[in-house]
This record gives C-alpha cells, structure tokens and sequence, in this order.
C-alpha cells in the first residue's frame, strides 16, 4: 500500500478538493494510506478547509500543515475563491495547524515505509523542505531526508504542448507562481518525479455529477459551488491524485503514456525538456480520450 503526503494550495481552484476527496475515499478503501496533507496556499481558511474535508470522511486524525515564509508577492494572481466559505459552512474540528515544512519533515522523519509525494500546487513546501536543515525532528538536512524517505513525487506542473511542435513555451500557474521554488525543486530533488502537465487534464472534466448529487450539503460540493463550477471543472489535481494511488494498475496503463526526459527550469516559468530514458523525471500524456479518463 502506497503511503501518501498531500501538497496542495486548496482554496484557489476547486480542483484541489476533488484531488483531497479522491485520496481520502481511497485511504476509506484501503487504496491508500494518506498520511498528511499540508497547504501552500497563503489564504487564512485553507488549512481549515482541509480539516473540513478530512473530517467529513472521518479523518480528523489525519494532520494538516499551514503555509510558512514565503516571498513578498507570492500567490498576487490568485485569491480564495471558496476555502473561507468552506470554513464557514463546515466548521473544522481544530484550527491548530503545523507549518507545513515542519509537518512534512516530521511526517517523513517518523515514516516506516517509503513515501509518495502528491503536489498539486506551487512547489513553495518542496523547496522549504529541501532547503531545511538537521534538527530536532530529523539529523537529515532536507534533501538527505527526501533521498532516504521519498520513492516518487507525482506533481502538477508545467506545459509541454511545445515540446516537438512550433509552438510558444506557456509558463504554468503552479510553476510561474514560485519559479524559485520550481528551480530548486527541478534542480535538487533526488528522487523520481511524475509530472502531470497542463495540457493533461485541461479538457477532462469531473466534479459535476457530485455537485448535482450533494449540493451544498457536503464540503466537496459546497466547494465547486462557491468556484462557480457547478458543472464541474477541469481535472489537473485529480489526475495527478489519481496518478499517486494508481500508477502501476492496468487501467493506469491504458490511460496514459510517459514521455521521460530531463527537465528544467527558465527565468520565466516555463520549461526545458530533453528526451532521455535514463532521467528520473518524466511527464504523462494521454492514451485515451478525456470521457474515459475523467470517468
């Protein structure tokens, strides 16, 4: 069973709550063990919305972490379009919340089998937690602990529709929001990495049949309703979510393909791609058309 660490800036797309209630029915389903979920959104009702959604599955026991430091301007393009209404409607069980660098040390720290990291946000928490240094939690600096700790990392990020075409490079938000971050990410992180890109799941539409179920009565729901994606909304988030459970599975393999390939970082956000089988990095794209893979 795979043990997964959520990163997610829940409360801008809505997105991010499907992706947190996909992991918590697999966790329910014994699909997964989801160990912890921190946030790397800077909206104040963020970690609280996660408590809200873990409690309305039964797992208030689950931790959540709080964004920490983070750069003058961060996140200046987006706002909480839903987490505050979240909080308002679901009240969370505790609104004590770790800093998220300090949670995922510990929750690597104290990990008794290999870990599978979910980011479906900035790479903000990934860079803090490479960058940390030994302390009381762990002797490992950050890197050392990823390195002896972490067996993938399925993240959303990136555009790739250049690679192989005429087409201009596109920065993508979780990219271009914190390119700091996602240099260092791309530059250091010492595992594998699964890169679930923009043009992916741009056009696979899911959340619209639980909105019409639930309506305002679950914070899932609740969730697309406040977005304005009564009809539901792309799906980025829970494909990556998905990818982290399920990669590995035959219905996986019918679904997508994997390009691996050396990627970095631009001062403008977007990204380099160089084919090559040995990297350990690679990105998905799709085997099957949007209807099958949002179902």
């Amino acid at each position: 069973m795979k043990h997964i660490i959520l990163d997610t800036d829940l409360g801008c797309d809505c997105d991010d709550v499907y992706a947190l209630a996909l992991l918590s029915r697999s966790h329910l389903d014994n699909k997964c063990s989801l160990d912890g979920v921190a946030s790397s959104a800077p909206f104040p009702a963020s970690p609280g919305a996660i408590r809200s959604i873990l409690d309305h599955y039964g797992l208030s026991d689950i931790a959540a972490g709080r964004l920490g430091v983070h750069a003058d301007g961060y996140y200046s393009e987006g706002r909480d379009f839903y987490a505050q209404a979240v909080t308002d409607a679901f009240p969370p069980s505790s609104v004590s919340f770790t800093e998220s660098a300090e949670l995922l040390r510990s929750l690597l720290a104290h990990a008794a089998a290999p870990v599978t990291l979910c980011v479906i946000g900035t790479l903000t928490n990934m860079s803090a937690l490479l960058g940390s240094r030994g302390d009381e939690i762990s002797p490992l600096d950050g890197v050392s602990l990823v390195r002896e700790k972490v067996e993938r990392a399925y993240i959303m990020a990136g555009d790739f529709t250049h690679v192989g075409s005429v087409s201009v490079p596109t920065a993508e938000w979780n990219v271009k929001l914190d390119i700091p971050a996602a240099q260092k990410f791309f530059d250091e992180f010492p595992c594998h990495v699964t890169v679930i890109p923009f043009e992916l799941g741009v056009n696979v539409i899911t959340g619209g049949a639980y909105v019409s179920k639930f309506g305002g009565s679950s914070p899932v729901s609740a969730a697309y309703i406040a977005h304005g994606s009564t009809a539901g909304r792309s799906s980025w988030d829970p494909i990556t979510a998905y990818a982290a459970v399920y990669d590995g599975s035959e219905r996986f393999g019918k679904l997508f393909a994997r390009r691996h390939g050396d990627i970095s970082v631009n001062a403008d956000g977007t990204l380099n791609f160089a084919p090559n089988e040995g990297s350990r990095f690679e990105y998905l794209t799709a085997r099957a058309g949007n209807t099958e893979i949002a179902g």
